[in-house]
């Protein structure tokens, strides 16, 4: 069953991952981290799974995941639906949504899935709050005063990209900025990439009636 992104207070799920590769191309997810937020921005749930792509996993330097780790994990398939019951009818939030949603699309186009799933990147209001020359999440975390949790793994990223969010929403319901002076007054534009990923106004309001669509 769809379900649709409702109006007036619409909820949303902050989503990690870590991959085997920089590109759904070249490589697999391996862990999945998802953080529901109510419409007041308070945590609901928390969801983490590792998973077997099935090859080889990458910089374990960097993610800190070995091979021997995902033996035993589910496939992205064996939890696709549980993924899905996380993310319909709330709206995607990421750090960097262009990365995270290209593999998204790729799992599920794998499975002969079509998936249409509304966005919002944390990266996009950074340059207007902060005054950051990087928008990566440690240094939006280092600027802002969060605390990190586990980095490079995905619940520890995606609990931290909940915290920025839910600081970046809170400073535009009050108009205001950390060490800026220029408050942007427009954030009602789409931004359409490629490979069908799509990213919809910051403004929650602007994201009111987007249907979440995952086919099986």
């Amino acid at each position: 069953m769809l379900k649709e992104v409702t109006s007036v207070a619409p909820t949303y799920a902050v989503v990690d991952l870590e991959t085997s590769a920089l590109s759904p191309e070249y490589g697999r997810i391996i862990e999945v981290g998802i953080v529901q937020l109510s419409a007041e921005l308070e945590v609901e749930q928390t969801w983490q799974t590792l998973l077997n792509p099935g090859a080889g996993v990458g910089r374990s330097d960097i993610h800190g995941i070995r091979r021997a780790d995902v033996l035993d994990a589910p496939t992205f398939g064996q939890v696709a639906d549980k993924i899905a019951e996380l993310l319909n009818g709330r709206i995607i939030v990421a750090h960097n949504t262009r990365f995270d949603l290209s593999f998204l699309h790729a799992e599920y186009h794998q499975l002969g899935r079509r998936v249409h799933l509304p966005a919002l990147c944390t990266c996009i209001p950074a340059k207007h709050f902060i005054p950051t020359p990087s928008r990566s999440l440690q240094s939006c975390c280092e600027t802002t005063g969060i605390t990190r949790q586990r980095v490079h793994s995905a619940l520890g990223d995606a609990t931290d990209t909940a915290e920025l969010f839910t600081l970046f929403m809170r400073l535009a319901a009050d108009g205001k900025q950390i060490g800026r002076t220029a408050y942007p007054t427009e954030w009602q534009r789409v931004i359409t990439g490629e490979d069908g990923v799509s990213e919809i106004s910051f403004d929650p309001l602007a994201a009111v009636n987007v249907p979440i669509k995952i086919r099986g």
